[in-house]
């Protein structure tokens, strides 16, 4: 009987493209820890209204392709560089390490990357091309791990029996714990918030297909970057 896939595993290795949906020539990918990764490939099938004197169907025909999903990963310092990177561009860096400060800021483009799901114990690894982030959120003040989700939106996928970078170095996880996070209201870190949400939204626009190489996206531009959240706070004035 063949083995099943033992999800302990599974690994993600991303890597930087040169061009939208297109692999760097030099590879440099780095495996990311995460929880989950849902990124997944669907196809639609189009049904055919061809009259054929019978009650048979005909043959419906492929439509297009999407790439979507969600990733959970681990808060942490080191990990969630590469993906603020991949949503933002690269930040401006001051400082010198290990006291290093990195600002992101919203730029007229983000890149994209390739996500790989590697299944070592059956020799199989899942790639997609041409990701982006669309949406990157946390909950915060729980009494549980800290995640970043990252909701991703990409143009293909391919199989393959060999990784895509097999010098792959595995990203240090540094974690983020809840105790780790504070709130600051006017400059002045607070203690009346109890807990929170926080959405970056880059609006990618995913219904841009064209014609040829099978129904894919020829591309996902970017909209109008939006930030949303909520706080829930002590009672202790009517201040706010």
């Amino acid at each position: 009987m063949t083995q099943q896939a033992r999800g302990y595993k599974s690994a993600m290795v991303i890597d930087f493209e040169s061009s939208f949906g297109v692999s760097p020539t030099t590879k440099k990918g780095v495996a990311l820890p995460m929880n989950s990764n849902e990124l997944s490939k669907a196809q639609t099938l189009i049904e055919s209204d061809t009259i054929t004197n019978t009650r048979n169907d005909t043959q419906p025909a492929l439509g297009r392709v999407s790439v979507d999903g969600d990733i959970e990963m681990p808060a942490d310092y080191v990990s969630a560089g590469y993906m603020l990177k991949a949503l933002f561009g690269d930040p401006k860096t001051t400082g010198t390490a290990p006291n290093k400060t990195h600002v992101f800021t919203v730029k007229d483009t983000q890149p994209s990357i390739v996500v790989e799901k590697a299944f070592p114990d059956l020799g199989k690894y899942v790639r997609y091309k041409g990701v982006k982030i669309n949406t990157f959120s946390v909950d915060f003040g729980q009494d549980n791990e800290m995640t970043f989700k990252y909701s991703v939106i990409g143009a293909s996928r391919e199989q393959d029996s060999a990784a895509y970078d097999s010098a792959a170095k595995a990203a240090k996880l540094l974690r983020i714990a809840q105790n780790h996070a504070y709130v600051k209201i006017d400059g002045t870190e607070s203690r009346i918030v109890k807990e929170g949400s926080l959405e970056i939204n880059a609006n990618l626009d995913g219904d841009q297909y064209v014609v040829g190489g099978g129904g894919l996206r020829g591309d996902i531009p970017e909209g109008l970057m939006k930030v949303s959240g909520s706080l829930k706070a002590l009672f202790v004035s009517t201040e706010w």
